[in-house]
């Protein structure tokens, strides 16, 4: 008995090394230039969508009790941030077209992220129209009651993006689609907008 627990421990001793070294971290692999500016330039769409994202959570937040004049502010903070997305989308997409990563492409990650982009301009479109002309005054009412849903329903069609994105960047680069970590994004009242 003694014996077959000594055997057990050095097997597991043994495996061991391996298993930690499937759990090492690893780094990304390193880009080439292509790979560079097609991250910088899906990366600056993301931020512009976390901000988007942003917006209309805050307008959501003390819908009831936020001020006629704080409301129609926040209104007009969305129809900014969703415009400012929207110019981003053509510049994103010329960028994936004139840099066609992967160069072999079977599960079609640029097509379904241009797709992808195409819907989400449009639905960013809506949203600057829509809560542009809820920012204005005596739209208040229709804002506490329909501006909730008409938000949620962007924020929808950002998250609904964020599969295409994560498929392309995976395919085109190698690397995970991450989330901004090095810090809080300025707000419109710490970068001058």
């Amino acid at each position: 008995m003694r014996t077959y627990r000594l055997l057990t421990l050095a097997l597991a001793c043994a495996a061991l090394p391996g298993r930690l070294a499937a759990q090492a971290v690893l780094d990304d692999p390193a880009l080439d230039s292509v790979q560079i500016v097609l991250r910088d330039a899906v990366y600056r769409l993301r931020d512009s969508l976390t901000l988007v994202d942003a917006a209309t959570a805050r307008i959501a937040r003390d819908l009831r009790t936020t001020s006629d004049p704080a409301l129609r502010s926040r209104a007009r903070a969305v129809a900014d941030r969703c415009a400012a997305a929207v110019k981003t989308i053509p510049v994103t997409r010329t960028i994936i077209a004139l840099n066609p990563r992967p160069a072999s492409d079977p599960r079609r990650a640029r097509e379904q992220m241009d797709r992808a982009l195409l819907t989400l301009e449009a639905e960013l479109k809506g949203c600057v129209t829509e809560f542009e002309r809820l920012s204005a005054r005596g739209q208040e009412a229709e804002l506490r009651g329909y501006g909730i849903g008409r938000g949620e329903k962007v924020r929808t069609a950002v998250r609904a993006f964020q599969p295409a994105a994560e498929s392309y960047f995976g395919a085109a680069l190698g690397v995970r689609y991450r989330p901004r970590t090095d810090g809080s994004i300025p707000s419109p009242s710490t970068n001058g907008s």
